[in-house]
């Protein structure tokens, strides 16, 4: 079987092949797409959307961590509201994501809150690896 064509989920039975563009390749796409349960993409125009989307979360600037943020946001609500029954699409998520009025909303409301657990996260994972290695962070 020709790697572009490789399929996690084959088991052997009669099950359509796959192509390597249309399997989700991060963990913030699997989580999107699990979420409107989802494992594959169906077309090369959705997965571009989707590239567009998230090459906005790669960096470590302000923006870039609250557009990551506004992602994850969307795909809690996505979550909860497909807890039951699945209501809300792929599609509709990137949709959701893609609207910039409530994306503007939802930052000037959560910046706050997102920076200061990022900061805390940066410390608790400088604290780690100084207490692993025997050394202190603390000015001495």
């Amino acid at each position: 079987m020709p790697i572009g064509y490789f399929d996690p989920d084959y088991d052997g039975e009669n099950q359509a092949k796959r192509q390597a563009w249309q399997i989700p390749k991060t963990d913030l796409l699997k989580e999107a797409m699990s979420a409107s349960g989802r494992k594959y993409f169906k077309t090369r125009d959705e997965q571009r959307r989707w590239r567009f989307l998230e090459e906005r979360t790669l960096g470590a600037t302000e923006t870039h961590i609250m557009f990551r943020a506004w992602i994850q946001h969307n795909i809690e609500l996505n979550i909860s509201a497909n807890a039951q029954s699945v209501t809300r699409s792929f599609a509709g998520l990137m949709t959701m994501i893609e609207n910039k009025e409530r994306e503007i909303d939802w930052t000037i409301a959560n910046k706050e809150e997102v920076m200061r657990n990022r900061i805390q996260s940066i410390k608790s994972i400088m604290g780690t690896g100084a207490v692993k290695h025997g050394r202190s962070n603390s000015a001495e």
